[in-house]
């Protein structure tokens, strides 16, 4: 196993996604990211939290007319637990 990619995604309201993405090399986590997952036509894209714990962006809305949307960037708690996780999914050791 050398350099690679995983994740953990969480669930927003209205079918929305968030996930924390982490870079992998051997037995180590090199960095995470966060993005977030609008609709099928939208796909993953990148996402900074913003000073209220949200992401403001715009997607096309039923009509094709561009939306301001909000969503919540992973909580704290949210990105522990998905550490965790990949820890115990790669035996990764914990310093």
């Amino acid at each position: 196993m050398e350099e690679h990619t995983d994740y953990i995604e969480f669930e927003r309201p209205n079918d929305r996604k968030v996930r924390v993405v982490f870079e992998l090399y051997r037995f180590e986590i090199l960095f995470h990211y966060c993005e977030y997952w609008h609709s099928e036509s939208t796909g993953w894209k990148s996402m900074k939290k913003g000073d209220d714990g949200y992401f403001e962006y715009t997607a096309p809305d039923e009509n094709g007319e561009e939306t301001n949307y909000k969503i919540k960037y992973p909580t704290f708690q949210e990105m522990m637990s998905a550490q965790a996780e990949i820890g115990k999914r790669y035996n990764l050791i914990d310093v």
